[in-house]
């Protein structure tokens, strides 16, 4: 997936990193919005949802295009207006008895059948028998479960389960679940409130294919992290976590919580959560997923640190600490900010951040972030570097829209001590391009920002170490206007602009 779209100016700013660039994708939409000719869509839904409980429903563009649209989600006569960001949006609904239901969204219908199924009612350590769930009978847990260590819970595809209220399910073992895009698996409430979490105990590990949380994080007792939430997904101390496909949606919880584990996410799609979750000194790795409207859509800040995602600290091992990465992935629509740092060490590439209240990245405490490929626009800032110590890089970026757009300092009255480095970048169109104040100080720090090879539209920066003054201006094509500040740049963009020896 694409996420970086056409900007053709950023492949010869680039040059001022070493080696050349790649070509920006000139067949990929820069802007996404739902301008021209209708764009056809899909529905996913689970052909077998279950009856009084939610399930998901996914709405994607056709042909995996990275457009935003509004679509009309409608379902038996209800209609709801749903966003497709970058190329996915969601819903959750609920069937009320057992008769087709027909799903009708931009032109393209999907028929569901609802159905009641024989129940398992399961509760307690699980073992023999109890640890092979499929499609032939819903799980229901009626009260804590586990699967105790050295065994393994097996979930084919299709295979539904629903917990009561607070209800979790701990695994001290192994759990594999294999759903499939037509037959997900599905976990969700039993009843009207909603239901505790997965939680990975110490060394256990869990493989999910295609798995969908909803209705989850209900337990307060086990808040996690910064947010007063409990993880829908958790993973302890040596545990490794693996999914692909599927997601968490519509929960009071955070979507994802970790302690010094390993947690690897790929397509995967995180809407309308407390958070999309907090990693502790864990190593992280997501890519070509979607983090959107968190922890809702109503643009209501809701004052409880609804991060896209939070991550702190490293992973440690065999002595050396590891880089979390976060690729090709869609942060949009946000109260708090995109991605919250806070002494990690990461590396953010190909990301699309739009439409944080607060900063697209915030770097903090300690550790280094890198920034590469990526655009962060319309948010309050866009990257931060913040309290502490923090090393944040930015190459071959776009910042715009923003209230601010690069920001040495925040609103804390506390010590900054890092560095901002940015080369190859366009931050422009924003409020204040760029900003160096720390409130401590009551001014700025000398030396403390670098910028090479970029357009920033700020006198204290503009025809310095390659630098070129002015914005930007792109054609309906994606290619610089004729006359445009930087001008000459082609869609490839490769060999125009200035170089840093």
């Amino acid at each position: 997936m694409r996420v970086f779209g056409r900007l053709a100016l950023l492949g010869g700013l680039a040059a001022c990193s070493s080696g050349d660039p790649a070509a920006p994708d000139a067949s990929v939409d820069d802007g996404g919005d739902d301008a021209g000719s209708p764009v056809a869509v899909v529905i996913e839904a689970p052909a077998a949802p279950p009856i009084g409980a939610p399930f998901p429903v996914v709405i994607a563009t056709a042909d995996g295009a990275p457009r935003t649209l509004q679509v009309m989600l409608d379902a038996a006569g209800v209609s709801e207006q749903v966003t497709v960001y970058r190329g996915r949006g969601s819903s959750s609904l609920v069937a009320d008895a057992a008769e087709p239901l027909t799903l009708w969204a931009g032109g393209e219908t999907v028929t569901v059948t609802p159905v009641e199924r024989p129940r398992r009612d399961l509760s307690g350590e699980l073992e023999g028998a109890d640890t092979e769930w499929d499609e032939t009978r819903d799980v229901r847990l009626t009260a804590d479960a586990a699967v105790p260590a050295g065994a393994t819970l097996t979930i084919a595809a299709g295979t539904r389960i629903l917990a009561v209220g607070r209800v979790s399910l701990t695994i001290l073992g192994s759990l594999v679940a294999r759903g499939t895009t037509q037959s997900p698996i599905i976990v969700t409430r039993a009843g009207a409130e909603p239901w505790g979490g997965l939680r990975l105990g110490r060394g256990a590990n869990a493989s999910l294919e295609h798995v969908w949380f909803l209705a989850g994080g209900g337990d307060v007792s086990l808040a996690f992290g910064h947010s007063a939430s409990q993880p829908v997904v958790f993973a302890g101390a040596g545990a490794s976590l693996e999914m692909t496909g599927g997601g968490v949606l519509d929960s009071p919880g955070k979507a994802f919580g970790a302690d010094r584990a390993e947690v690897t996410l790929a397509g995967v799609l995180v809407s309308r959560c407390d958070t999309g979750g907090q990693l502790d000194d864990s190593l992280v790795t997501i890519r070509a997923s979607h983090f959107l409207e968190i922890p809702d859509a109503d643009g209501v800040a809701e004052d409880d640190d609804n991060d896209g995602i939070y991550l702190s600290g490293a992973l440690e091992r065999d002595g050396e600490e590891q880089t979390s990465t976060i690729r090709d992935t869609v942060f949009a629509g946000g109260e708090d900010d995109a991605i919250d740092h806070n002494g990690a060490l990461l590396v953010v590439e190909r990301a699309w951040i739009e439409g944080f209240a607060h900063e697209g990245i915030a770097a903090s405490g300690s550790r280094s972030v890198t920034i590469a490929d990526s655009v962060i626009r319309d948010c309050g800032q866009g990257i931060e570097a913040g309290y502490g110590s923090p090393s944040v890089r930015v190459e071959h970026s776009l910042v715009t829209g923003c209230e601010t757009g690069l920001r040495y300092g925040d609103d804390y009255d506390w010590s900054v001590e890092g560095r901002l480095e940015v080369s190859g970048t366009i931050a422009a169109g924003n409020e204040r391009n760029v900003y160096n104040w720390v409130n401590v100080l009551g001014g700025p720090v000398d030396g403390a920002v670098t910028i090479a090879c970029s357009m920033v539209d700020d006198p204290a920066w503009d025809d310095r170490d390659g630098n070129l003054p002015g914005t930007p201006r792109w054609d309906a094509g994606g290619c610089l206007e004729p006359g445009s500040p930087g001008g000459g740049a082609a869609c490839d963009g490769l060999d125009v602009g200035p170089r840093c020896e």
